[in-house]
């Protein structure tokens, strides 16, 4: 049985979080050896198992009841506890209840009546079929004697549109659908970021990228929503192989792209036309995607890009660990690893959304120790606790069955009093597929030493919480979030606290911010002691509409983080406090901007600069003691030293630490567009090697060296003794 533990020490935690986490299910483990009464001797409790019976169980151990739902019928007390014996439960539950309830999972030993292990809401079904080897003309001649193909099923919506293997260990591995780009679910290379090749012109990655003068995305709020039209969509060429390099057809397939304001929308269209060779196609948007009034503005933008890739049909079924739906013979096709028979394998599908659903509005409900897999819950309650539980494959798109509407179905909480709180703490989420994996948390959550990965492999707007509902003062503590492909990974609200997180292994260059603050939501909010690697977005941004008039937001304090090989820092608005944050070994387009630089703060430039900025932006914006490749006023391509603050020059490095009591280093070699003084002493190469103790140890440690200029300077956010490393301290094996 897979278990999680607890890892004493942050620095063995760090490493269990740095290591590829295999996207397998597993299981949590017991906090204590035993569940016992005297737990929950506050309560009663009845017990539910697989052997259990509605009818002649009275809720003991050793006659539990058979669901969940009698469970809460029969509670006894206004405090009751359902024990939920190990095992898969695959019947859709959906109950009333109007006390405080806790369900939690069996940690016993196994008896007669109730089996230790996980308990398991499932929304997955065992696939059995009959299974012959394909040799049609519909798959890659590379794929003969790999792909195997079912028998029919009676209509297209008895169809599974997600699926998984059982491997030699019980476990469940995802398949991914049949897709081009090449890339996997299973081993997290749908997330592994946009890799050059050659001059850096040209990249490799899960994604390709449309470009200027394609149809969408639209660009006014005013034009028509081209619902049922033919629309163009042009390839920008730099993938490798491009669009037209791949010399495939990719007509009857399913384009899957990226729209909204930020990318945050993903739609699969079908392909009408394209010519091998050709870097140009057309596509019909769904025909049964309504548009909602108040989702509409949200799906402009003044971008001219976006991602997408290709799914949903069997000529791109040509590697291991693929599956695709064949929608005209109804018949479901799999290519196996080591082309394995699927005959003599176990799969399960999806087949439905929500599995748990309980109503009520006026007592508490915990949740705890209990795995979800294949399955979404929608809760009611005056307070929603969960600690200890997974959630994987929460939600999920329906492409593979023909469906492109963004998915929109995903776990969900109502608040139906002014004192809700949200807590989620300890537990795990992988393989989310929903704009966000939740909404609508109300004020005062707690977002607590979990593990969210494998977030929105398509895009999508939050790899964590959206801002739907403007919940207030959320705190973010010891959370790592890890392979995701949205826009964010952390969208704060106001006056929230953003602490300790760590979050790597972004993969879509997109628009957007690890930890993105929205101009709406920056006053009082906290951002501290984070650590963000290996995104393709910027590492912490606090945002605004780039137009003039509009105001950036107030009152944001973003300090003593740490950001490696992400894209930059961008500070938007006033009266912030950018302090002691560390910035190093940034990644810059392809375009090769010069305002892409790795600390980036956007000032007003008189007679220059663009034309959205307001001329207080950051006048009173407070930037000291921060390091980084390079340090710069966006608007300000000719070299200005400009800071933002009203005292420019007091914090600019020089020779002598007395010079340098509030100074921001910018050791990155002084390019065109960065500030650049004659005081300024610019390391070149990898100035980070020689400053921190090791950036290269597991966990890295970001202390300054003996003898550098961070020590001598007493800038960036580590002092010689402190030791703390974010993220959570759980692991799951």
């Amino acid at each position: 049985m897979e278990t999680r533990r607890i890892i004493a020490g942050t620095s063995a935690a760090l490493l269990a979080t740095v290591a590829l986490v295999a996207i397998f299910i597993s299981t949590p483990a017991a906090k204590s050896s035993e569940f016992s009464t005297t737990e929950l001797s506050t309560t009663s409790q009845s017990y539910v198992s697989l052997q259990g019976n509605d009818k002649t169980g009275d809720g003991t151990i050793d006659a539990p009841f058979a669901t969940l739902s009698k469970c809460i019928a029969k509670m006894p007390s206004a405090v009751h506890t359902c024990v939920m014996c190990g095992g898969r439960y695959t019947d859709a539950m959906k109950m009333a209840k109007t006390s405080s309830l806790t369900i939690t999972g069996y940690t016993g030993k196994t008896t007669d009546a109730c089996a230790s292990g996980p308990a398991i809401i499932d929304g997955s079904d065992a696939i059995d079929l009959e299974w012959t080897l394909d040799s049609s003309a519909d798959i890659p001649a590379s794929s003969t004697g790999c792909v195997w193909r079912s028998s029919a099923f009676s209509s297209l919506d008895t169809m599974p549109y997600q699926l998984w293997v059982e491997d030699s260990k019980a476990k469940q591995v995802i398949l991914t659908p049949a897709r081009w780009p090449n890339a996997r679910l299973d081993d997290f290379s749908a997330f592994s970021g946009k890799t050059f090749t050659g001059d850096k012109s040209r990249f490799t990655g899960p994604l390709a990228y449309y470009t200027k003068g394609s149809d969408l995305p639209v660009k006014s709020a005013s034009a028509a929503w081209p619902a049922g039209k033919k629309l163009y969509m042009k390839d920008d060429g730099e993938h490798d192989p491009s669009l037209a390099d791949s010399k495939m057809d990719f007509t009857d397939t399913m384009l899957v792209q990226t729209l909204g304001a930020m990318g945050g929308w993903t739609v699969g269209s079908r392909v009408t036309s394209h010519t091998p060779g050709s870097a140009e196609l057309y596509y019909q948007l769904p025909s049964n995607w309504e548009i909602d009034s108040k989702d509409l503005n949200s799906l402009y933008s003044s971008h001219d890009w976006g991602t997408y890739m290709f799914e949903g049909h069997p000529k791109l079924l040509d590697t291991e660990y693929e599956w695709v739906v064949d929608s005209e013979s109804l018949q479901l096709l799999v290519y196996l690893p080591g082309c394995a028979d699927p005959n003599k394998a176990s799969l399960r599908g999806r087949h439905r959304d929500v599995m748990l659903t309980v109503n009520g509005n006026d007592g508490d409900l915990t949740i705890k120790d209990m795995t979800f897999f294949s399955s979404a819950w929608q809760l009611k309650g005056s307070t929603l606790s969960m600690d200890g539980v997974q959630m994987l494959y929460p939600n999920s798109n329906k492409r593979s069955i023909g469906d492109g509407r963004p998915p929109t179905v995903l776990p969900s909480m109502n608040q139906k009093t002014a004192g809700f709180q949200f807590k989620f703490e300890n537990s795990r989420v992988l393989g989310a597929d929903a704009p966000a994996v939740f909404e609508k948390i109300g004020d005062n959550a707690v977002i607590s030493n979990n593990l969210f990965e494998g977030a929105g492999y398509a895009g999508g707007s939050s790899a964590t919480v959206n801002t739907i509902g403007e919940p207030k003062n959320t705190y973010y503590y010891k959370n790592t979030i890890q392979y995701f492909n949205t826009l964010d990974g952390i969208a704060p609200s106001t006056a929230s606290t953003v602490t300790m997180n760590r979050l790597h292994q972004q993969g879509a260059q997109i628009d957007g911010a690890a930890i993105h603050i929205q101009v709406a939501f920056q006053a009082g909010t906290l951002v501290t002691k984070n650590w963000v690697s290996n995104t393709e977005i910027k590492s912490i941004r606090t945002d605004r509409i780039n137009t003039l008039g509009i105001l950036g937001g107030t009152d944001c304090t973003i300090s003593y983080n740490v950001a490696q090989k992400t894209f930059p820092f961008c500070i938007k608005g006033n009266q912030h406090k950018v302090i002691g944050n560390v910035v190093f070994d940034h990644k810059i387009p392809s375009s090769g901007n010069d305002w892409a630089c790795a600390l980036g703060v956007v000032l007003y430039r008189e007679g220059g600069g663009p034309s959205w900025v307001n001329p207080t932006e950051n006048d009173e914006t407070l930037m000291e003691k921060n390091v980084a490749d390079c340090i710069m006023n966006v608007t300000d391509t000719d070299g200005g030293d400009k800071v933002a603050g009203p005292a420019d020059d007091s914090r600019i490095c020089s020779g002598s630490p007395s010079d340098a009591v509030n100074a921001n280093c910018n050791l990155g070699g002084c390019k065109k567009g960065q500030i650049s003084t004659s005081s300024l002493p610019c390391l070149t190469g990898e100035w980070w090697s020689s400053q921190f103790k090791d950036v290269d140890a597991s966990p890295p440690d970001f202390r300054p060296a003996d003898g550098s200029l961070l020590a001598e300077w007493n800038v960036g956010p580590y002092g010689n003794s402190d030791e703390w490393v974010p993220g959570t301290t759980l692991t799951w094996e």
